[in-house]
């Protein structure tokens, strides 16, 4: 820690996590933009020369599938996820924090629970769903997804209420000196 400030020096740790979120919101943005452009080379085949991509649908459907657990994903290391907000309007302030605990214990168990589901989602795909590739990859690969990212989820909603409980700001929020989280 610095003597001046109340913030440690960024180390290699941080970032490396600095570069994982870039990579994470640029990984988002790929996928939008491809989204777009083969959506929009779609449409353009169908309309002017009645012929189109035939595997562009099923990848958009991946895509769009892959945009929104990522996305989802990013929105809850920024905290900026849904959530609904009537206890903190109804609890003492001196509540908040351990509400906010366990909201978040909570959500981390609950995508415990869905990324645990997503781990058997893709072993019945191996062993049932068949041959079905697009592009040479598996249906069951595509679908990998659903456990990495639920697991990602729930690691940071763990994350965040260990934070808040140690009084801590969230890993993404500016430090302020003297403001709970």
């Amino acid at each position: 820690m610095d003597k001046n400030t109340s913030q440690p020096h960024p180390g290699l740790l941080n970032r490396l996590i600095a570069l994982l979120h870039h990579l994470e919101e640029g990984v988002v943005i790929l996928l939008l933009l491809s989204m777009v452009l083969l959506t929009c080379t779609q449409v353009a085949l169908r309309a002017f020369f009645s012929s189109g991509i035939d595997w562009a649908d099923s990848l958009l459907r991946h895509m769009v599938l892959w945009s929104g657990l990522l996305g989802g994903a990013v929105a809850t290391r920024q905290a900026k996820h849904i959530n609904i907000d009537i206890a903190s309007r109804l609890l003492p302030v001196r509540w908040l924090r351990w509400l906010r605990v366990i909201l978040n214990l909570f959500s981390s168990l609950v995508c415990g629970g869905l990324t645990w589901a997503g781990i058997l989602f893709v072993k019945n795909e191996m062993a049932f769903g068949g041959e079905a590739t697009l592009l040479g990859v598996s249906h069951w690969q595509l679908s990998l997804v659903f456990p990495v990212i639920f697991a990602i989820i729930s690691l940071r909603f763990l994350i965040i209420s260990c934070r808040v409980a140690l009084g801590l700001p969230p890993p993404s929020a500016p430090f302020k000196p003297g403001v709970e989280p």
